[in-house]
């Protein structure tokens, strides 16, 4: 790595919030919209996740641009799409959808050609995923797959019908409902990845996604081969930042493969290339798991000279709620374990010799 990046600051956070998630879909689903005339694909979606799919200049444009109320009827399938984008980049979900909804009314009565119809159904699956009606989500990517299943919008629907099928595991009612439900997101990720047009988005962000339901899985091995794949993808899309992201996630996903001293190199490495208490902070606890004491603790001094650290009171830091490193920084849970373990002082229950 360049020595230029060592001092680059990058946020003291590297885990992958919900904003910066919907950010990187919006530029993967506009990238492979671009690609399509007759049928776009927003290969993109979000599950908690919420808006999503343009990119950067489109959305520019969007915000710029002064919204036309909707057509009472659109002549086309294709003046549809156009409405409906122009609502969904304002955030009026609800007039795209209704927009959408007639359009479809409109197919199913005319016989439209399938990639039309499909294109409509695919952007009424986003639109609903944007709005949490995931259930409904998963209607209208059913019915686009079903009407066109290898088509321009295919791709975009799997990746679109994968984030309905998360959001429906986040409230699944039992442990194997919402494992099938994850189980099953993964499978479109990967068919998602299959189907994806050259010149599109590129695989970036369906690989990031799918090692973060690998993640929700507890299938370590996947997800350290899907965050490292899209590191790869993510730098060769010069999006450096999530690169980093990724890369710290393979770091902890290796972290829970046992192998510890692999999860150590690869937190070295970016603790020297980012300004970043999140990844000192799990070096600190990887040295201490690794049974290096000296080291976690002169690296945990350091890390509480930065700004912004959330060290405070060794016992009453927020490094020392488990929840918080795992739902806010998007820890695992042995490094989640390895840090209470170091903050109270005790020998490290996974310690390796």
């Amino acid at each position: 790595m360049s020595s230029r990046l060592v001092a680059a600051r990058a946020p003291t956070s590297l885990a992958s919030s919900s904003a910066s998630a919907a950010a990187r879909r919006r530029r993967h689903a506009a990238a492979t919209a671009s690609s399509s005339t007759s049928a776009p694909s927003d290969v993109v979606g979000d599950r908690g996740v919420s808006s999503r799919r343009r990119a950067l200049l489109a959305a520019l444009a969007l915000a710029t641009a002064p919204v036309r109320p909707p057509r009472a009827s659109a002549a086309s399938a294709a003046d549809a799409l156009a409405d409906a984008r122009e609502l969904y980049g304002a955030g009026g979900l609800e007039d795209a959808e209704a927009v959408l909804e007639r359009a479809v009314a409109v197919a199913d009565d005319r016989d439209l050609e399938a990639s039309s119809k499909a294109a409509l159904l695919k952007l009424l699956g986003d639109v609903r995923v944007d709005a949490y009606a995931y259930e409904r989500a998963m209607r209208a990517y059913d019915a686009a797959l079903e009407a066109d299943p290898r088509g321009a919008s295919a791709s975009g629907a799997h990746f679109g019908r994968a984030n309905a099928l998360e959001g429906l595991a986040a409230a699944a009612a039992t442990a194997a409902a919402a494992t099938a439900l994850y189980e099953s997101a993964i499978d479109d990720y990967g068919a998602c990845l299959e189907l994806a047009k050259p010149g599109g988005a590129g695989p970036a962000v369906p690989l990031f996604e799918r090692a973060q339901a690998y993640k929700r899985l507890e299938r370590w091995d996947d997800a350290r081969r899907d965050y490292a794949a899209a590191a790869v993808a993510f730098a060769d899309a010069r999006a450096r930042k999530e690169q980093k992201i990724a890369e710290a996630q393979a770091a902890f996903a290796t972290f829970e493969t046992g192998d510890v001293a692999a999860a150590r190199r690869q937190l070295e490495t970016l603790s020297r290339q980012l300004y970043s208490s999140d990844v000192r902070a799990a070096l600190v606890a990887c040295y201490w798991v690794a049974g290096d004491a000296a080291r976690a603790e002169d690296l945990w001094l350091s890390l509480c000279e930065m700004d912004a650290s959330r060290c405070g009171n060794r016992r009453e830091s927020e490094y020392a709620d488990a929840g918080w490193l795992l739902e806010r920084r998007k820890w695992t849970p042995g490094l989640a374990a390895g840090m209470g373990d170091f903050l109270a002082l005790r020998p490290a229950a996974a310690a390796v010799e």
